[in-house]
């Protein structure tokens, strides 16, 4: 009896540990007593095969999105334009005149752009280009637009130019000018009541005598320019040009006859320089020493600081034919084997040995005799007046140095003696 009670314990213990486990086992999805394969399989399977169609579905439709996207760009690309725009200048900084373009770009896709100059750099953006321009300079520019539609260009011719003045303020200029008469070549300066921006000419006797780019450029503060009245004028009054705009002087310049001047200058200074590089200052010396072994070279020196620096030389000559011949010596210009007397223009200042080599220009070379009077020295004088030198200096040699025929030959002028002859206006 006892072994009937627990074997009834025992069975009805075990059937419900099965039926608590066969719960839990059918919320875990495993298969139970309770459920089938098929029903179990069937589920998973349709879900799989769902997922399967959604991403197929929308592999389709992400591939013609971007066909369609593909097919409307290709349709809506259009050819670019361009166009270019002066949007800065010009402005004068410097020496330069600064403009600054702009490329007014129409296309799509957007397209690139190629400026053919640009002083900028690319600092204003790829559709700015910045041109500087000298006095003068001009160019084409060009800028270049391309998208996968084609490409477009356009230029424009870019020139120096100055920025344009007020009319009012313009008018407003009124000058003078000092002195009020004087010869051909007398320096005169025009006092403006302003200064002037743009390129000024100023007329005389009808001819231009000055341009200048704009008025500062002739005086610091641009109120003066300078002008020299030019050779055959007769009285008249100035004109002043710029910007289409003309202002005359109030009266007359007054020109007045030159007043002709002639002057004789004596050489104030001189030497003679030695082949072997000796320098005497007592007289100039031109040959050969007694021993027939040196060349003797004679330099003359005149002051010329008295002929204003504006003179116009008319006339001028050298006079050296006053010369002596030393005791144990024989006189050059009477014959000699030595060659042709030659005399040199040399600005060479203070004599020193060095200066016996130098070239100079040549004034004067003869193999007739006797020593020249009336050498023409017009042209070099002009030119060493407006080089700014006070002294006009001279070389005197013979071709050869010396010449050994047991003859010493020498002539030596008294410095004072040597004289210039000058006429001028």
């Amino acid at each position: 009896m006892k072994k009937n009670k627990l074997f009834v314990f025992i069975a009805l213990l075990t059937t419900v540990i099965f039926f608590s486990l066969a719960a839990i086992c059918n919320q875990c999805g495993i298969i139970t007593p309770g459920t089938t394969t098929e029903a179990a399989t069937k589920k998973p399977i349709e879900e799989e095969n769902e997922s399967i169609v959604q991403q197929t579905t929308s592999t389709i439709t992400e591939q013609e999105t971007i066909k369609e996207t593909i097919a409307d760009t290709v349709a809506t690309a259009t050819k670019p334009t361009v166009n270019i725009d002066m949007i800065y200048g010009p402005v004068i900084e410097g020496n330069l005149c600064v403009q600054r373009f702009k490329a007014i770009i129409t296309g799509t896709p957007k397209p690139t752009i190629k400026w053919n100059h640009d002083d900028s750099n690319g600092s204003f953006g790829k559709d700015i280009a910045q041109v500087n321009l000298k006095y003068g300079e001009e160019l084409d520019l060009k800028v270049t637009v391309t998208n996968s539609a084609g490409s477009a260009s356009a230029t424009i011719h870019v020139k120096y130019e100055l920025p344009t003045q007020p009319s009012e303020t313009i008018k407003l200029v009124s000058f003078t000018f000092d002195p009020k008469s004087g010869p051909a070549g007398t320096e005169v300066k025009l006092n403006l009541s302003e200064p002037i921006d743009t390129p000024v000419t100023v007329y005389y006797n009808g001819q231009q005598i000055l341009w200048v780019i704009f008025t500062k450029t002739a005086s610091p503060d641009g109120k003066t320019l300078t002008v020299t009245i030019p050779d055959g004028a007769s009285s008249d009054y100035f004109e002043l040009k710029w910007d289409g705009n003309s202002v005359k002087s109030s009266e007359k310049f007054n020109v007045t006859a030159k007043t002709t001047v002639q002057k004789i200058i004596y050489a104030s200074a001189g030497g003679t320089v030695w082949s072997s590089g000796q320098v005497y200052i007592d007289d100039a010396s031109v040959g050969e020493s007694r021993n027939e072994d040196a060349g003797l070279r004679g330099f003359l020196s005149f002051d010329i600081a008295s002929i204003p620096p504006e003179a116009i030389i008319q006339s001028a000559t050298l006079d050296i034919s006053n010369y002596y011949v030393r005791s144990g010596f024989q006189d050059p210009f009477g014959g000699n084997p030595l060659g042709f007397f030659k005399v040199f223009n040399q600005n060479y200042g203070d004599l020193d040995g060095g200066d016996l080599n130098n070239t100079g220009i040549l004034l004067y070379e003869a193999s007739s005799w006797p020593a020249p009077a009336n050498i023409d020295i017009k042209a070099t004088l002009q030119s060493v007046i407006i080089s700014g030198y006070k002294k006009y200096q001279v070389r005197l040699q013979f071709e050869t140095d010396f010449y050994s025929d047991g003859i010493a030959y020498l002539a030596s002028f008294n410095i004072p003696t040597a004289k210039l002859t000058v006429t001028y206006q």
